[in-house]
């Protein structure tokens, strides 16, 4: 796994509450039992127009600005539903690194960390503030050594287990763990 350290990249905004791991990953996107071949079908419900994979115009994901970023915006209980490990692993084929909402699911929360995504909490305005800024594809700097999200001049300081925190520095992976 990569370690995780500092994130400099636009942050896409997806900040409607409650997106399930069902719609992060379909389950019908779930075609193989391993952690490859998953990022095209994150979102797909969303991001494409049928099934012929026609990517909608109108979806954040296919607009080009934000084709490397790294980071998603999220709403409130991001993540919540099934224990769907595979739209963790789907985020982070696709490149995302970091997850920043008011607030997960509890079980996508702990997948995130344990697969080299850091799931970053922050309070509901903030995250609006985020948002506008982020917008037209502006970057943010994620530190997770200092804890910090900076943008602009500003900084936010989001907090995260110190168990969590190493494994995501270090890029440990649960046998590295063990």
């Amino acid at each position: 796994m990569e370690a995780l350290k500092i994130i400099n990249t636009p942050a896409i905004p997806i900040l409607a509450s409650n997106i399930n791991t069902d719609i992060i990953m379909p389950s019908r996107e779930m075609r193989k039992v391993e952690r490859k071949g998953l990022q095209e079908g994150i979102f797909a419900d969303w991001r494409y127009l049928d099934e012929s994979r026609t990517p909608d115009p109108n979806f954040i994901l296919n607009d080009i600005r934000f084709k490397n970023a790294r980071i998603i915006l999220a709403g409130k209980n991001f993540g919540c539903g099934s224990s769907r490990e595979f739209a963790v692993w789907g985020l982070y084929e696709y490149g995302i690194r970091a997850i920043i909402a008011p607030s997960f699911g509890d079980i996508f929360f702990k997948n995130c960390v344990l697969n080299g995504i850091l799931p970053a909490m922050i309070e509901q305005e903030r995250l609006e503030a985020l948002s506008q800024y982020c917008s037209d594809a502006s970057p943010l700097i994620v530190n997770l050594k200092r804890k910090e999200i900076c943008y602009c001049k500003e900084i936010i300081s989001f907090d995260i287990d110190d168990r969590a925190r190493t494994f995501l520095l270090e890029g440990l992976d649960q046998i590295d763990r063990t």
